[in-house]
């Protein structure tokens, strides 16, 4: 377990290729190794991330993973739920610890991205094809990573997202041009859900603005 006190998002995803090679290196190739994130409700005055931040981590984790050259073989989510006061007696963090009908838990910007990028932009359906910009531990230029469908090569997916920088360096929003042609149209999503159509320009590009937040441009079926 890692419990991240900055928003870098990279350093659990280190962590998960160096167990996956020590496993491979010791003749556990088989063992499956399962890529879990439980989303306490720490605000900042407990040192935890803000909300949306921590939102940010998860699905970058997730994406980034995919794209390195490591088999994890199996992905595991859960996501924790508190009571809304976190300091009221006896309160605690579980999830079926906080079940309670007068103060019923809300889920987190943490499990709606999840349900966006597994449900709406449906990730796993995609294979990793290219890294088009992005460097590690900098906040320029953006990441755009592309993937394409496992099963009809016509419908890619293009995640996008500024990085925080070395020494907690803040992302930069920067306009980002794709190249959807032959497509004429895509589907941006953003990390909660929203969707809007968009329309290439006569050389087959669409711009869109890279946030912290990942983005999802998606086109084909």
């Amino acid at each position: 377990m890692t419990c991240f006190d900055s928003p870098a998002a990279y350093a659990g995803v280190i962590g998960l290729l160096n167990v996956r090679k020590f496993l491979d290196k010791h003749g556990y190739t088989d063992k499956p190794l399962w890529l879990n994130e439980g989303g306490f409700q720490c605000g900042q005055d407990l040192g935890g991330l803000p909300e949306q931040t921590h939102a940010e981590q998860v699905v970058q984790t997730f994406i980034v993973a995919r794209t390195l050259p490591v088999n994890l073989k199996g992905w595991v989510y859960f996501e924790y739920f508190s009571k809304t006061h976190l300091f009221e007696e006896g309160a605690d963090y579980g999830l079926m610890s906080s079940l309670d009908q007068h103060n019923p838990p809300k889920p987190r910007q943490a499990w709606w991205a999840l349900q966006t990028l597994i449900k709406t932009a449906k990730f796993f359906d995609y294979n990793f094809d290219s890294k088009l910009s992005g460097q590690y531990n900098q906040s320029s230029p953006p990441f755009v990573y592309r993937f394409i469908h496992r099963e009809k090569p016509t419908s890619k997916l293009w995640v996008v997202f500024s990085p925080w920088g070395i020494s907690k360096q803040k992302p930069i929003n920067q306009d980002v041009i794709i190249d959807i042609a032959p497509a004429t149209q895509a589907w941006l999503i953003t990390m909660l859900g929203k969707q809007t159509m968009l329309t290439a320009n006569s050389a087959g590009n669409i711009t869109v603005t890279s946030t912290s937040s990942p983005i999802y441009v998606k086109v084909g079926d």
